[in-house]
């Protein structure tokens, strides 16, 4: 029944992606924004995502910046950002690492970057990593399922907030992710 149930739910997140990425490719998917308390935004992220963590041993961290104030974007579109970001950052990194999440203001924007201290991804591969059903050759640390549509969605998330979204890594010391929304 457990491998049932995990296939069905394998299944279940892989037509979720493909029906999300043919959304944002035909330009049907609207978003809903509003305005939301940015930092209880991100003390539910965290909660949510801190079960994994627990579960995979690895210590999920916070950098938020004081006074982040309200924001106006669609809180469910950026929260499936934050949850790919997250989890992807969790499947990639092995027990006993950090995974941290960063929020601050620049310029009228709302910066916010995961970071983790896992394998990183080669950097002949960091060109690819947003196109969709591109995996980098970085395998997960527990057999976790992957996609390859996660980042794809993300970035165009992020661009239809107005945004941008980019990474750095360096194989062997982790990846930060970074996007920013306008504020």
């Amino acid at each position: 029944m457990r491998v049932i149930r995990e296939t069905l739910h394998n299944m279940l997140s892989l037509l979720n992606d493909i029906l999300d990425i043919t959304a944002i490719e035909s330009g049907r998917l609207t978003l809903k924004p509003r305005r939301v308390r940015v930092a209880q935004y991100l003390e539910d992220i965290l909660h949510l995502n801190g079960m994994i963590a627990v579960r995979k041993r690895i210590d999920l961290r916070d950098e938020i910046a004081p006074n982040l104030g309200d924001g106006y974007f669609d809180p469910d579109r950026i929260e499936q950002v934050f949850n790919n970001l997250l989890s992807n950052a969790f499947t990639f990194s092995h027990e006993g690492t950090t995974v941290t999440l960063r929020a601050r203001r620049l310029d009228g924007n709302l910066v916010f970057s995961v970071v983790d201290e896992g394998q990183g991804i080669p950097v002949d591969e960091l060109g690819s990593v947003f196109g969709a059903f591109q995996k980098a050759s970085t395998r997960p640390t527990a057999g976790e399922q992957s996609t390859g549509l996660g980042l794809s969605i993300c970035k165009r998330i992020v661009e239809l907030h107005g945004g941008a979204i980019h990474v750095e890594s360096e194989p062997g010391r982790g990846s930060t992710f970074t996007f920013f929304i306008p504020g």
